[in-house]
């Protein structure tokens, strides 16, 4: 068990709606007041993905594509 892990999970859980990386990792500074490493937070959501708790969904705004992240739980 990582703390750290649940803590990335309880930031995702808490948005309104699916947020790219650099949103997730400024939700979880904000909340934790802790900085968190991008290539860190990219391969903890990869594997928390690979375990079915979270999502990757590929979204387009203003015609831009964008990697965003959700819970699946």
């Amino acid at each position: 068990y990582d703390p750290e892990e649940r803590q990335i999970l309880d930031v995702i859980k808490g948005l309104s709606q699916p947020a790219s990386v650099s949103t997730i990792a400024s939700k979880y500074r904000e909340l934790y007041n802790d900085e968190i490493d991008i290539a860190k937070l990219e391969q903890k959501l990869y594997e928390a993905e690979e375990a079915g708790l979270v999502q990757k969904i590929f979204s387009k705004i203003y015609d831009n594509p964008y990697l965003v992240w959700e819970i699946t739980f």
